[in-house]
């Protein structure tokens, strides 16, 4: 049997029988009395999870059946993978069917997923919450508790911030009893883009992982450590979808373990999201700090000479990048593949192109210029069927949206990309924002600046994923 259907199988089975910059400031050091949830979870050493005194799948049938959602629907869009090698299903689930942490984040990312299609039920509202309160609490206290976080913890509370991530439980409603953890304000700091804290947590426990030895890491925690960062690295490039990041508190440092992906490709099970050409994704918070650079410097009046030059340079290596080999798994999308990594270089030469311009105010010649990107990039879209590779087209999509004049290819965009892949509440967060550029009249209001003139006027977090 391959090692990706033991580990399917191995799932199925078991399933069946049953906000933080470096220093964490944001996570609250509360007390043990007000940290610990209603369901108390504690790392056990030995075994290496975290248990609790009530099993995650056990709390509601309600819970079972978000579980089954995540098997068969959300866990297929998380990632550019098959089913039979995606790492949300043949590395988190086994995971997480013996560790009740790691299972609330799954089981509150799934009521997410469900609670989006169907707003209108309460059992899925009310459960999801409580399994997001149990995380956060849990976290909470885990944080409060640095000292104690070795090897093992550390890349477990990773591999749950991950997932927690991709929760979106803005459509929530809260609950206001004893155990509901303040839950007006967690569904209020997803709302404003927790997503963020949650990395930057992540980028905390990442640091201090690179400085513990993993001389006793075993293989299984190993292709763990290549998928967490795998998916951190992803969430932080795509969170550049502006030269500004985005607002406030929910900007992100880039590190050498986002801009120098190399690295990532000795783990098997590389390719969850950046296969389609890690050099692209790591190339797309260059852009934006060159970007906020260039408009500084024509702001101030300054010739910037050393920023053109490195944007010159991206410009040759983005036009010589060609798409890297189509990993064995992923046979069958040869096409998608080549597709998808070419949208990225396109939208990325739209980036670069409007950098190097290094002006809110866009001539006609580059608008014709970018046009021709977009044109491109539209063509390859629409040839594109149902595909792994849907998981990691919105930052294409919000690229090419922010440049859009022509009322024909803003609806192809709408409807035919964003609308009908529409399955979180970011993408409507991002349709949102779109709507919102096309209609303002400011002249600034085109291309990646103008997203982020929209995100600050209308105060929105767009958090990409």
């Amino acid at each position: 049997m391959h090692a990706g259907d033991a580990r399917h199988a191995r799932s199925e089975s078991a399933v069946s029988s049953f906000n933080t910059p470096p220093h964490v400031p944001e996570i609250e050091s509360l007390h043990d009395s007000a940290s610990r949830p209603a369901v108390f979870i504690q790392w056990q050493a030995d075994a290496k999870f975290f248990l609790s005194t009530e099993r995650a799948l056990l709390q509601s049938s309600t819970s079972r059946l978000m579980l089954q959602h995540f098997l068969h629907v959300t866990c297929i869009q998380l990632a550019a993978k098959p089913l039979r090698s995606n790492p949300f299903l043949t590395h988190v689930m086994p995971i997480a069917c013996c560790d009740d942490l790691l299972m609330h984040a799954v089981l509150a990312l799934s009521g997410s997923h469900i609670g989006f299609q169907n707003s209108g039920s309460p059992d899925i509202r009310k459960q999801t919450e409580q399994h997001y309160s149990f995380v956060i609490s849990s976290l909470r206290h885990e944080f409060s508790h640095l000292s104690s976080l070795h090897r093992a913890k550390n890349l477990r509370l990773l591999l749950v911030l991950m997932v927690l991530c991709h929760v979106e439980v803005g459509k929530v409603t809260p609950r206001h009893d004893k155990h509901s953890l303040s839950l007006t304000k967690i569904v209020s700091d997803v709302c404003e883009g927790a997503m963020f804290a949650h990395l930057r947590a992540s980028r905390f426990l990442i640091l201090k992982l690179r400085q513990q030895p993993d001389v006793s890491e075993t293989a299984e925690d190993r292709e763990i450590r290549g998928f967490v960062l795998e998916v951190y690295a992803y969430l932080v490039s795509v969170a550049h979808i502006t030269p500004y990041g985005t607002l406030g508190s929910s900007t992100l440092p880039v590190d050498d373990f986002v801009t120098s992906l190399g690295p990532l490709h000795e783990f098997n099970v590389f390719g969850s999201l950046l296969g389609c050409g890690s050099a692209l994704f790591e190339k797309i918070p260059l852009i934006a700090q060159l970007y906020r650079q260039r408009l500084e410097e024509r702001s101030t009046g300054q010739t910037g000479h050393d920023s053109l030059a490195r944007c010159n340079e991206l410009l040759a290596s983005l036009k010589a990048w060609k798409s890297p080999p189509l990993m064995p798994d992923m046979a069958g999308f040869q096409a998608d593949h080549d597709s998808t990594g070419e949208m990225y270089r396109q939208a990325l030469l739209i980036y670069l192109e409007l950098a190097i311009h290094g002006s809110p105010v866009v001539h006609p010649k580059l608008i014709y210029q970018i046009q021709n990107h977009i044109d491109t990039i539209l063509s390859l879209r629409s040839n594109m069927a149902s595909s792994p590779y849907e998981s990691v087209l919105m930052w294409p999509a919000m690229m090419v949206g922010s440049c859009l004049i022509k009322e024909d290819q803003r609806q192809y965009t709408l409807n035919e990309w964003l609308v009908l892949h529409c399955r979180m509440n970011h993408f409507k967060q991002a349709i949102t924002l779109l709507k919102l550029l096309w209609e303002d009249e400011d002249e600034a209001a085109y291309g990646p600046l103008g997203l982020h003139l929209m995100m600050h006027k209308h105060s929105i977090k767009l958090c990409m994923a």
